[in-house]
């Protein structure tokens, strides 16, 4: 495993760098690429979709100013506001990288090898992530998202216990939430039985949300797992609303397959299973008693066709992965072998981008959305489930197609073929 330093230094002798000092008064220098990467993210009035494009777009990335002029020719009706915006968002990110030094938290931009390719596959991977441990995580080719319910069963514990032994000895990470209930469970049984989890939160990374959960985090840190986020704990936006929408897309986009333990019909992981479904990974879930309010998610995904799971090894044999040969290839094998693979976030065309397939409810949102349409309107007239409904306008907004105009009102520049 690199040491810590190395993440830092993976752009040196190509670019520029800003020196800081670390709390021991050691200096450390950046690259300039990477905190300017890091304030476009923050940079408020761009969508993540928006930011990608200029960056990749963008010639000049080493100096501020620079990509500050670029705002003016790519942006010319909002270059001031974006210019302001940018400027803010680059203190913040000077203290970031700092804050970093500080906490041994690893930056890892979507340009860098520790990126997980995984993640890179989804439209909507984020710019920059934020992960304290051990990042070679990141880099496993065999990945299971494990959700479910906060108010976990006994029946959901005995699963659990069952299931997560025979998975980590078939060396699957264990992807989830660290929330209470289901993911803070499978975090921990992981770390018992000698596997290696992957932790995603919403807040950042520099101790365990909510407060309750700190013991777990600890455990995982100490075990040769990860913690990741997508935001700084001092980045976190105002609006919380969309952070936990947001966390879901990414525990399905670093999953090979999601398994749901136990859930109701508004359950967060509802939403979490239908972003895999979008990302085109398998959804799994576990059928149990009619009369259990705690299996009705379930048993509709199960109605939608998701893989019915009656054993552990069930799970095995969806993921393509089997415990007592390590000798078999498997289509993410092949992925993680082949690096050198298009990435689509690298190879911009900006008619596919804008223009790429639909889902029947994107569609049907957008439609309703070309003048300013609030959020109750859109719910009443898709007459759908509201979870679903709003994962996809989350997913719509992180894509930067709907704009949020006011709030809780959506509109699209968008002209759908």
């Amino acid at each position: 495993m690199r040491g810590f330093s190395e993440c830092f230094f993976y752009f040196l002798g190509q670019f520029g760098g800003i020196v800081f000092a670390d709390e021991q008064g050691m200096y450390q220098e950046i690259s300039s690429e990477i905190v300017n990467l890091i304030a476009l993210s923050l940079t408020k009035g761009l969508s993540l979709a928006k930011a990608r494009q200029f960056w990749l777009q963008t010639a000049s990335r080493e100096q501020a100013h620079e990509l500050k002029r670029e705002f003016a020719w790519r942006f010319p009706d909002k270059a001031c506001i974006l210019e302001v915006a940018f400027e803010e968002a680059l203190k913040k990110a000077q203290f970031i990288v700092k804050d970093c030094l500080k906490f041994h938290i690893h930056i890892i931009t979507f340009l860098s090898v520790d990126y997980p390719v995984r993640l890179l596959m989804i439209s909507d991977a984020p710019l920059v992530l934020y992960a304290r441990g051990n990042k070679d995580v990141l880099q496993s080719p065999h990945t299971l998202g494990v959700i479910g319910s906060r108010r976990m069963t006994a029946y959901g514990e005995r699963l659990l216990r069952d299931f997560i032994p025979v998975w980590t000895s078939a060396e699957l990470i264990i992807v989830s939430g660290l929330a209470f209930g289901v993911d803070s469970w499978a975090h921990h049984l992981c770390v018992k039985s000698g596997g290696k989890t992957l932790a995603v939160q919403a807040q950042g990374v520099k101790k365990g949300y909510p407060r309750g959960i700190q013991s777990i985090y600890d455990e995982i840190i100490k075990n040769n797992g990860l913690v990741i986020s997508e935001f700084h704990d001092e980045a976190v936006q105002a609006d919380k609303r969309f952070l936990f929408p947001r966390r879901n897309r990414l525990i399905s986009g670093l999953s090979q397959g999601v398994i749901v333990i136990e859930a109701d019909l508004k359950s967060g992981s509802l939403i979490t299973a239908r972003m895999a479904l979008e990302q085109n990974r398998d959804v799994m879930a576990i059928p149990a008693r009619l009369d259990d309010e705690r299996s009705r998610g379930c048993l509709a995904l199960l109605q939608e066709g998701a893989h019915m799971i009656l054993s552990a090894e069930d799970v095995l044999t969806v993921l393509g992965v089997l415990s007592s040969s390590k000798d078999v290839i498997t289509n993410a094998d092949k992925l993680y072998q082949h690096k050198n693979i298009e990435n689509p976030l690298l190879s911009f065309d900006s008619e596919s981008f804008q223009w790429g397939d639909r889902t029947q409810r994107e569609r049907q949102i957008l439609e309703l959305c070309r003048t300013a349409t609030s959020l109750e309107d859109i719910l009443e007239q898709c007459g759908e489930n509201a979870g679903s409904i709003m994962a996809t306008v989350t997913a719509l907004v992180i894509k930067g197609d709907l704009t949020e105009k006011s709030p809780h009102s959506y509109q699209t520049s968008l002209t759908l073929k």
